[in-house]
């Protein structure tokens, strides 16, 4: 999805959750936390995949600092070393 694609949708959605009630945004609430419950393993399986920090990050926008740290927690850390940033730079 392009830049401007997502931000389309960030706007369609904004206009959506405006007019939500308070059991419409409870659900949505409780959808994003199902959603979001497993969000290092889908990082660390886009990695492991292939994906570069620098792509995780753009479809995510989870910040590179943190899929670092999502990735230095993976038992015998052996993803942290090895983890292609896309040739970006980190900062």
């Amino acid at each position: 999805m392009g830049d401007i694609q997502a931000r389309r949708l960030a706007d369609d959605r904004r206009t959506k959750f405006a007019d939500m009630g308070p059991e419409e945004a409870e659900q949505m609430l409780s959808e994003w936390a199902i959603i979001t419950r497993d969000r290092d393993t889908r990082v660390r399986a886009a990695v492991t995949a292939g994906l570069s920090k620098h792509r995780v990050h753009r479809i995510t926008g989870i910040g590179r600092s943190t899929i670092d740290r999502i990735l230095a927690s993976t038992s015998g850390g052996e993803c942290a070393n090895s983890v292609p940033d896309g040739g970006q730079d980190n900062h």
